[in-house]
């Protein structure tokens, strides 16, 4: 930033590469491509509530993941399990893990049962390097997870 410009008087960048001339680009919305690598859609599927997971799940996506989790947990009941189906997330940190940690804290307290679903390493390495596949409750398909909540 140019001596003398504050945050509040905006972002500027050349108006083009052969000017000098600077444009304010504070009112071009921002994008955070980070969130583009995150899909989450919520169904009920007899009486599950199922959230769908598909990308990655790190620092930058895990507050989205933990927002769609909150609503989906509003709609749950001790009759209908929330099932987290992550069988098409690439990739999942800490952050990741933490969120389902936590979401699985607050289902037990409300008596909810909160199932995950997951089958390929991208999700379950994590999850055995931490131990939390001994504590959350673990499936490796959608289908196999309902009906065994659902009996």
């Amino acid at each position: 930033m140019a001596k003398g410009h504050s945050m509040k008087e905006g972002l500027r960048m050349p108006a083009d590469h052969d000017s000098n001339q600077l444009r304010d680009i504070s009112d071009i919305p921002f994008v955070d491509r980070w969130r583009r690598n995150l899909a989450v859609r919520r169904e009920l599927r007899d009486v599950a509530v199922v959230t769908h997971v598909k990308g990655d799940i790190d620092m930058a996506t895990a507050p989205v993941l933990d927002a769609r989790l909150c609503a989906a947990e509003r709609i749950a009941t001790p009759a209908a399990p929330l099932v987290v189906d992550l069988t098409q997330v690439d990739f999942m940190d800490a952050t990741g893990l933490r969120v389902l940690v936590e979401h699985h804290q607050r289902c037990a307290e409300n008596r909810v049962v909160f199932v995950i679903v997951a089958s390929h390493r991208a999700v379950l390495r994590p999850m055995q390097i931490t131990t939390l596949d001994r504590y959350l409750l673990l499936y490796p398909s959608l289908a196999t997870a309902v009906a065994a909540e659902l009996s």
